[in-house]
C-alpha cells in the first residue's frame, strides 16, 4: 500500500507527513498538475496514530489547500516579475481564456470540476484577475473537492477494508477526471471552431 510506504519513509512522523503534503501540493500547483485529487488519497491512506480519521482529513485538507494557494501565488509573482516573453505569453493565455464560457475569477472554481487551467497563477497575472478573490477561489474550491473525495473514501472504508476502499475511490476519481478532461477538450474544440468560423464570415452589414 502506498500509504504505508509514505509512512515508512517519513518514519511515521506526523509533522514530516504534513510538511510533505504541503510541499507536494505546492510544487504540484507551480508545475504541470499531477492529479492532486489522487495525491491526497495517498496521504489519507497513510497510518495516522494519535489522530482520529476526521482530524487527519481536516489536517490534510488544510495543508493541501495551503500548498495550492502558496504554489499558485508563487507562479503569479513570477509571471508578474519576469518580463522576457511577457507580452507573447500573456496574449496566448488571454486568447485561451477568451474562448471559454467564464472569463473571470469564477473560472478557477469551474477548473476544480473540469480541469482547464494548469498553473492558475499564470492566468491570474495575464488576465489581471483580483488576487485575493482568485486565491480564495483556489482555497475554497480545493477544500470542497478534497473534502468530498476523502468523505467518499471514508464511506467506502466503513463498508470495505481500507485497501479496497482506497482502490474504489481511486478508480472513481480517475474515471471522473478522464471524463472531465475529454468533455472539456470537446467543448474547447467546439468553441475554437465557432471562433474560427466567426472570423471567417464576411461582413454582410450594409448599413
Amino acid at each position: 500500500m502506498i500509504g504505508e510506504f509514505i509512512y515508512d519513509i517519513t518514519g511515521g512522523n506526523i509533522i514530516l507527513l504534513l510538511l510533505g503534503a504541503f510541499f507536494i501540493f505546492y510544487f504540484d500547483a507551480m508545475v504541470l498538475t499531477i492529479l492532486p485529487e489522487v495525491l491526497i488519497l495517498f496521504f489519507f491512506a497513510t497510518p495516522h496514530p494519535g489522530f482520529s480519521t476526521f482530524t487527519w482529513m481536516i489536517l490534510l485538507i488544510i495543508m493541501a489547500t495551503l500548498g495550492d494557494v502558496s504554489g499558485n501565488y508563487t507562479v503569479y509573482l513570477l509571471f508578474k516579475k519576469v518580463k522576457r516573453y511577457h507580452n507573447w505569453v500573456y496574449d496566448k493565455l488571454r486568447k485561451y481564456v477568451g474562448m471559454l464560457v467564464l472569463k473571470d475569477e469564477k473560472l478557477i472554481l469551474l477548473n476544480r470540476v473540469a480541469p482547464a487551467l494548469p498553473m492558475c497563477g499564470a492566468f491570474m497575472a495575464a488576465c489581471n484577475w483580483n488576487v485575493k478573490k482568485s486565491l480564495f477561489y483556489i482555497w475554497i474550491g480545493g477544500a470542497v473537492k478534497y473534502f468530498v473525495i476523502l468523505l467518499l473514501f471514508g464511506f467506502f472504508d466503513l463498508i470495505y477494508d481500507t485497501d479496497t476502499a482506497f482502490w474504489i475511490t481511486f478508480i472513481s476519481v480517475v474515471v471522473f477526471l478522464i471524463i472531465s478532461f475529454f468533455l472539456g477538450r470537446y467543448e474547447r474544440k467546439k468553441l475554437m471552431k465557432k471562433a474560427e468560423s466567426g472570423e471567417e464570415q464576411p461582413d454582410t452589414d450594409e448599413s
